[in-house]
C-alpha cells in the first residue's frame, strides 16, 4: 500500500471527520477514518503475528496492537504528514510491543539477545568459543543503522520473507534487498576484518 492511497482524497475523509477513539465508549475500529480502517485492515495480522513472536502471547500481541491503532485514531491527521507512513507506523509498533514486554517483566526478542541461542551454545563442540562468537556478532549487529538491525532481525532472526519484511517496514522489496545487502557487507568487515577488501 502506497503512502499516497493513504492520504485524505476528499472532505469525508479530512481530520474534520475523524472521531476520536480517545471518546468514552468508543470503538477503536468503528471510530476510524476510512482510509486509517484500510491501513489497518491491511496491516493488522501481520503486525499481531510480529507482536506475537516478541511478546510470546497472541493477546498481548492483540493488546499491544490494539493500543497502537487506538493512538493512531487520536493523531492520524498528523501522522498523515509523516514522509513514510508505515515505516512510522513500524517505529511505533516496535515501542508498544517493548513496552508492554517491561509491563508484563518480559523482554521483546531483539535480534541482538537472539544471538545467544542457549541451546546452540551448550550442544556446540566449543562452548566458550560459541560464547565468544556470538558476543562479537551481538557488538556488530549493535553497529548497524537501526534500518539494518530492523532487515536483519526480520530476515535472518524471524524468517520473514523479503516481501513481507518490505510490507512491515514501509519500504520496497528493492530496498530490502539493498538495505540486507549493505548490512551484511558491514557485519563481514567487522567480523572478518582480514576479508574487508573482499566483495561479497
Amino acid at each position: 500500500m502506497s503512502e499516497e492511497s493513504l492520504a485524505p482524497s476528499s472532505p469525508s475523509d479530512s481530520p474534520s471527520e475523524v472521531v476520536a477513539s480517545a471518546e468514552i465508549g468508543a470503538d477503536p475500529v468503528t471510530s476510524m477514518p476510512l482510509d486509517l480502517s484500510a491501513f489497518h485492515q491491511y496491516h493488522r495480522t501481520e503486525y499481531v503475528q510480529y507482536a506475537e513472536r516478541q511478546l510470546g502471547c497472541r493477546s498481548d500481541a492483540e493488546e499491544a496492537v490494539d493500543q497502537l491503532f487506538e493512538q493512531l485514531a487520536r493523531t492520524w491527521a498528523e501522522v498523515l504528514r509523516k514522509e513514510n507512513v508505515a515505516a512510522y507506523v513500524w517505529q511505533a509498533l516496535k515501542h508498544r510491543v517493548i513496552d508492554l514486554a517491561r509491563a508484563r517483566n518480559r523482554r521483546p526478542r531483539l535480534c541482538e539477545a537472539q544471538v545467544f541461542d542457549t541451546v546452540g551454545v551448550v550442544a556446540a563442540e566449543d562452548p566458550i568459543a560459541a560464547v565468544e562468537n556470538a558476543l562479537a556478532v551481538r557488538q556488530a549487529l549493535r553497529a548497524l543503522s537501526e534500518r539494518q538491525r530492523d532487515v536483519a532481525h526480520l530476515r535472518y532472526f524471524e524468517g520473514y520473507s523479503t516481501a513481507e519484511t518490505a510490507s512491515l517496514l514501509g519500504i520496497s522489496p528493492a530496498g530490502v534487498r539493498s538495505i540486507e545487502r549493505y548490512a551484511l557487507r558491514h557485519l563481514r568487515r567487522l567480523l572478518d576484518p582480514e576479508h574487508e577488501g573482499e566483495t561479497p
